[in-house]
């Protein structure tokens, strides 16, 4: 197998690693609200928790298909996928910064931050938290890249996932102010 190949293999598998040890490590450690798993999967849960509608909804279908005795893990690989997209997206923001090379090296210095908020400062695991920061750094590449068709919805399914995606709209006026025309 040419060394490319093995390259292209290696870096997902990595970052597939490293999402798994960390939602490992922030399941272990954190412990759900008051409302709990069901509570959360079925939408009994007050106050904005209970806009926060995409994971749940996922989580409640692959119940249905798979068995509700699941959920902890259907969480549990919802979440890993997420950090698994979130490395991707940042280790492609980064390479429009610094060197491919560099970027791929660079991209797991993210879930230091991560782990420290979410795991070290927090005890409680809210399952909106991951995909949450995956759709704020995806959402983000798009805006640089002026990929609207996927910033769109992006967008959208952030928004779904957490009322805080009102924080991308801002990053586009700051990244477009300046490049966009003003209309007569």
């Amino acid at each position: 197998m040419p060394a490319r190949a093995l390259a292209r293999l290696i870096v997902p598998a990595g970052y597939g690693l490293l999402a798994l040890l960390f939602m490992a490590a922030y399941t272990s450690i954190t412990s759900w609200p008051a409302a709990g798993m069901t509570g959360f999967t079925e939408g009994d849960v007050g106050g904005p928790f209970r806009y926060r509608i995409l994971v749940p909804l996922l989580a409640r279908a692959a119940a249905a298909v798979l068995s509700r005795p699941l959920l902890f893990w259907i969480y549990g690989a919802i979440g890993s996928l997420a950090v698994f997209g979130l490395l991707l997206a940042y280790r492609a923001l980064l390479r429009s910064f610094v060197r491919p090379e560099l970027a791929t090296l660079l991209a797991p210095v993210i879930l230091y931050p991560t782990a420290w908020n979410y795991i070290a400062l927090n005890r409680l695991y809210f399952p909106f938290d991951m995909p949450a920061m995956f759709f704020f750094v995806a959402g983000w590449l798009a805006i640089q890249r002026r990929r609207w068709a996927l910033y769109y919805p992006l967008l959208a399914l952030a928004t779904l996932n957490r009322e805080t995606s009102w924080v991308l709209p801002v990053v586009f006026a700051l990244v477009e102010y300046g490049r966009l025309r003003s209309r007569p």
